[in-house]
Protein backbone atom coordinates (compact mmCIF):
# COMPACT_ATOMS: atom_id res chain seq x y z
CA UNK A 1 0.00 0.00 0.00
CA UNK A 2 0.87 3.39 -0.66
CA UNK A 3 1.16 4.30 3.02
CA UNK A 4 3.45 1.82 3.52
CA UNK A 5 5.75 2.77 0.57
CA UNK A 6 6.49 5.58 1.78
CA UNK A 7 7.06 5.34 5.40
CA UNK A 8 9.52 2.46 4.45
CA UNK A 9 10.82 4.86 1.72
CA UNK A 10 11.54 7.97 4.11
CA UNK A 11 12.90 5.51 6.91
CA UNK A 12 15.02 4.00 4.08
CA UNK A 13 16.19 7.07 2.88
CA UNK A 14 17.60 8.55 5.94
CA UNK A 15 19.41 5.49 6.91
CA UNK A 16 21.04 5.69 3.68
CA UNK A 17 21.69 9.12 4.60
CA UNK A 18 23.29 9.07 7.92
CA UNK A 19 25.41 5.58 6.89
CA UNK A 20 26.94 8.27 4.44
CA UNK A 21 27.77 11.03 6.72
CA UNK A 22 28.76 8.24 9.12
CA UNK A 23 31.29 6.46 7.05
CA UNK A 24 32.51 9.39 5.24
CA UNK A 25 33.83 11.12 8.55
CA UNK A 26 34.79 7.41 9.51
CA UNK A 27 37.17 7.37 5.65
CA UNK A 28 38.11 11.31 6.99
CA UNK A 29 39.55 9.86 10.45
CA UNK A 30 41.43 6.58 9.08
CA UNK A 31 43.10 9.31 6.67
CA UNK A 32 44.12 11.68 9.41
CA UNK A 33 45.67 8.56 11.28
CA UNK A 34 47.03 6.73 8.23
CA UNK A 35 48.78 9.39 6.30
CA UNK A 36 50.32 10.11 10.18
CA UNK A 37 48.75 13.65 10.59
CA UNK A 38 47.67 13.02 14.19
CA UNK A 39 51.51 13.21 14.72
CA UNK A 40 51.89 17.05 13.72
CA UNK A 41 48.23 18.25 14.19
CA UNK A 42 47.13 16.64 17.45
CA UNK A 43 44.33 18.97 17.44
CA UNK A 44 41.84 16.61 15.36
CA UNK A 45 41.86 13.86 17.95
CA UNK A 46 39.08 15.30 20.12
CA UNK A 47 36.68 16.65 16.75
CA UNK A 48 37.03 13.44 15.52
CA UNK A 49 36.62 11.58 18.21
CA UNK A 50 33.29 13.85 18.94
CA UNK A 51 31.93 14.01 15.47
CA UNK A 52 32.45 10.09 14.56
CA UNK A 53 30.15 9.32 18.20
CA UNK A 54 27.78 11.67 17.19
CA UNK A 55 27.54 10.20 13.69
CA UNK A 56 27.35 6.68 15.19
CA UNK A 57 24.89 7.42 17.63
CA UNK A 58 22.37 9.27 15.02
CA UNK A 59 22.94 6.20 12.55
CA UNK A 60 22.18 3.74 15.41
CA UNK A 61 18.38 5.90 16.23
CA UNK A 62 17.85 5.82 12.58
CA UNK A 63 18.36 1.93 12.58
CA UNK A 64 16.28 2.25 15.38
CA UNK A 65 13.58 4.24 13.80
CA UNK A 66 14.06 1.64 10.52
CA UNK A 67 13.54 -1.52 12.14
CA UNK A 68 10.51 0.25 14.60
CA UNK A 69 8.69 1.59 11.02
CA UNK A 70 8.93 -2.25 9.36
CA UNK A 71 8.17 -3.68 12.50
CA UNK A 72 4.68 -2.29 11.95
CA UNK A 73 4.17 -3.70 8.47
CA UNK A 74 5.80 -7.13 10.19
CA UNK A 75 3.86 -7.43 12.67
CA UNK A 76 0.73 -6.30 10.82
CA UNK A 77 1.21 -8.88 8.12
CA UNK A 78 0.80 -6.23 5.59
Amino acid sequence: NLEQQNAVGEALKTYKNSAETFLKDYEAMLAYYKDGTYKTDISQVTIIDETIHADYSAFIEVNNTLVSTLEQYVAAGI
